[in-house]
C-alpha cells in the first residue's frame, strides 16, 4: 500500500512551446469540475493508502485550482489515510505575482515545499520560453516563499533558443544568489507534438548543439557543486538534507498511487494511467466506469529492470545486494551480463552497487535502453 500520493492538475494559464504535459487551457467551470471528480476519486480509493509520507501536486499548474481546491485535497487526505506531521508537501508553482501572493495559505494549509517553473532568469529569454513572469519577478517569488518557510525547488532549463554560455553563467550565479534549498537543471528536448518540435522541424527554431548542451550540463555541476549543492540525481541537486522525497518514490521504484485526469499509479504490481482529458476523466469518476489509458500487471523482470534503470539516475546508484533479495539472484542474474557489459564500456561501475561513471551519466538514456531492453 503507498504512502505517496501524487495529484494531477491538468490545467495552465499559457502552454509553454517545449510542453507534452497532460495540461490544458480551460475554463473556470471545467477546472471546478475535475476539482470535483477528483476528490470522488480519493474517497473511492482511500482503502489503498497508507498514511501520507509525502504529497505532490503538479501538473500543469496545480494553483489553477485555486488555494481552496489544493485545500480541499488536503483536507480529505488528512481525514483518511492520514498525513504524517513529517510529511513533504509540494505545490508545483509558477514565480509570478499571483502565485507568491498565495505562498502563505498554502504554508497554513500544510505546504511544506514548493517546486518554480522559473526556467531562465535571463529576460531576454523568457518570453522565448512561454514564460509569463520577468527575472525579477522569479527572484522575488523565491524570497517570498523562503521568508514564509517554505523550501524551495527552482527549475533551470539549458540548451533554449539564444542562449549562449554567458546566458546559462549568469542564470547559475543569479540562482546560487537566492539560496533555494534545490535547484533541478534540464537540457531542452524536442518533444513530438510540441510547438517547437515543428517549428525546429519547419527550419524555423535554431537551438544549441548537443556539444553546447552537455557543456552547458557540465557548467551547471561544476558551479553548484562550489556552492555546496550535492548533484544527488541525473537533473538534480541539492543543499544538504533539502533532496526531494517524494521524487525518489520514483527513482527507487517504489508504489505510489495518482490522482486526478493523466495521473499514474502504481500499486501491488500494476500500473496505470488515468483518462489524460479531464471531461473524459471526470464522467469516469461519476460513472465509475473507469478506462485506463494505459493498464499493465508488471512481471518480476521487468519490474527488476525498472528498478535498476530508474536507481542509476541516483547519483549513489543501486544496492545490488537490495535488488537480488527483492527479486531473486536467478532474475538478477539475467541480467548482470548487460551491466558487465556497460561496466567494460566505462559507463557504470560495479561494485556492490551498480552506479553511473560521469560519461555514463552524459549518457544514460543509451544506458537505461540496455538495461530495459528484454
Amino acid at each position: 500500500m503507498p504512502s505517496a500520493v501524487y495529484v494531477h492538475i491538468p490545467f495552465c494559464r499559457i502552454r509553454c512551446p517545449y510542453c507534452d504535459f497532460d495540461a490544458y487551457r480551460a475554463p473556470r467551470r471545467a477546472i471546478e469540475g475535475h476539482s470535483g471528480a477528483l476528490l470522488a476519486e480519493i474517497a473511492s480509493r482511500r482503502h489503498e493508502l497508507r498514511p501520507v509520507t509525502s504529497l505532490y501536486f503538479g501538473g500543469g499548474t496545480p494553483t489553477t485550482a485555486g488555494v481552496a481546491g489544493l485545500r480541499a485535497v488536503i483536507d480529505v487526505l488528512r481525514a483518511a489515510p492520514g498525513i504524517l506531521p513529517d510529511a513533504e508537501v509540494t505545490v508545483e508553482a509558477n514565480p509570478t505575482p499571483r502565485d507568491a501572493a498565495a505562498f502563505a495559505e498554502l504554508r497554513d494549509m500544510g505546504v511544506t515545499r514548493v517546486s518554480l517553473g522559473v526556467q531562465s532568469l535571463t529576460d531576454r529569454l523568457l518570453p522565448m520560453l512561454g514564460r509569463d513572469h520577468t527575472a525579477a519577478e522569479a527572484a522575488d517569488a523565491v524570497r517570498q516563499a523562503l521568508r514564509l518557510g517554505l523550501e524551495v525547488s527552482l527549475d533551470l532549463m539549458c540548451g533554449v533558443p539564444g542562449q549562449g554560455m554567458a546566458d546559462w553563467l549568469a542564470d547559475l550565479e543569479a540562482a546560487v544568489a537566492l539560496v533555494p534549498g534545490h535547484i533541478s537543471v534540464y537540457m531542452l528536448t524536442l518533444e513530438a507534438g510540441t510547438r517547437y518540435e515543428r517549428l525546429h522541424a519547419g527550419g524555423r527554431l535554431e537551438l544549441p548543439d548537443e556539444d553546447e548542451q552537455a557543456d552547458m550540463y557540465e557548467a551547471a555541476l561544476e558551479r553548484l557543486g562550489r556552492a555546496g549543492y550535492e548533484h544527488y540525481e541525473v537533473s538534480n541537486l541539492a543543499l544538504p538534507g533539502r533532496q526531494s522525497r517524494h521524487n525518489r518514490v520514483y527513482w527507487e521504484n517504489r508504489e505510489y498511487s495518482g490522482f486526478g485526469a493523466g495521473a499514474s499509479s502504481c500499486v501491488s504490481g500494476r500500473r496505470w494511467t488515468n483518462e489524460s482529458h479531464p471531461t473524459a476523466y471526470a464522467e469516469a469518476v461519476r460513472s465509475g466506469v473507469r478506462k485506463p489509458s494505459l493498464l499493465e500487471r508488471l512481471p518480476p523482470e521487468r519490474s527488476m529492470r525498472e528498478t535498476l534503470a530508474l536507481g542509476l539516475r541516483l547519483l549513489e546508484g543501486v544496492d545490488l545486494i537490495t535488488v537480488r533479495e527483492r527479486y531473486g539472484a536467478e532474475r538478477l542474474a539475467r541480467v548482470l551480463p548487460v551491466l558487465e557489459g556497460l561496466a567494460a564500456r566505462g559507463l557504470v561501475t560495479l561494485a556492490g552497487r551498480a552506479a553511473l561513471t560521469r560519461r555514463g551519466l552524459m549518457l544514460y538514456d543509451g544506458v537505461a535502453a540496455e538495461i530495459l531492453a528484454p
